[in-house]
């Protein structure tokens, strides 16, 4: 006699399917109970520590209410670890334009460890003077903007046709080189195929009378069929291939 775990019947063993996995050599539930039985999960009430809304989840664990305020706590969680691992230190520095001092973190770039602000550093670059030789007429000229290569807008126009005219010689010059090797190859590809194809000519006019030779002129030339001029090509092949001393 066994004891159902589901029903709590005590029956006899007939009334129990095997299980060789099992002690007693039979399940632990009886025939007339269902082989599975849906347990549903709890839930738990809990409070969103990004957001602060109440939502019922199935873990006791749970923190967030969603992927949204789960992405968020984690992006935190990771920049105080590395704030932790990777502390900042403030320095005083004086501003290039306006000799103010201000202060900046170690690991800013050179360009915000130099000015204060945005408008000191535009500012100090209005005001930094280049000595630069015109491209176009040679003559020298004060600027502020470091990649000036014109002295004015006449010098710029003049080399900015110089440039679109070289542009347009050098694709001229590219579509012509383009075209030749074009016709190139095509003038290639045409004299292979008119060498392939006299060389077949010649081929098969040598196999044609070749063969009419062999027969001592028994049919007339026009009568030679394609299967003669096959057959007599490949003997044409063996023999060569006998002579030169070939396997």
């Amino acid at each position: 006699m066994l004891t159902c775990v589901r029903c709590g019947k005590t029956k006899p063993e007939c009334e129990f399917r095997n299980d060789k996995h099992s002690a007693t050599g039979k399940k632990s539930w009886c025939r007339s109970c269902p082989g599975f039985v849906y347990v549903p999960r709890l839930k738990h009430d809990a409070v969103c520590v990004v957001c602060g809304q109440p939502f019922l989840t199935r873990f006791k664990a749970a923190q967030t209410c969603g992927k949204k305020c789960r992405d968020h706590k984690n992006r935190l969680y990771k920049a105080a670890h590395y704030r932790e691992r990777h502390p900042v230190k403030m320095i005083t520095i004086a501003c290039k334009q306006c000799g103010r001092p201000f202060s900046a973190n170690s690991v800013s770039g050179t360009t915000l460890l130099r000015y204060c602000s945005v408008e000191c550093r535009t500012a100090f670059d209005r005001r930094a003077k280049y000595h630069r030789t015109c491209v176009v007429c040679g003559q020298q000229f004060v600027t502020s903007a470091h990649t000036a290569k014109t002295c004015g807008e006449k010098c710029l126009s003049v080399r900015l046709a110089i440039v679109q005219s070289r542009r347009a010689a050098k694709l001229r010059a590219q579509r012509t080189q383009d075209e030749k090797d074009l016709r190139r190859d095509k003038v290639r590809r045409m004299q292979r195929e008119y060498d392939d194809d006299e060389r077949a000519r010649l081929a098969d006019r040598y196999v044609r009378r070749s063969l009419y030779c062999l027969m001592n002129r028994a049919i007339p030339y026009q009568d030679i069929t394609p299967g003669m001029i096959e057959l007599r090509r490949l003997q044409i092949l063996v023999n060569r291939k006998l002579q030169e001393g070939a396997p």
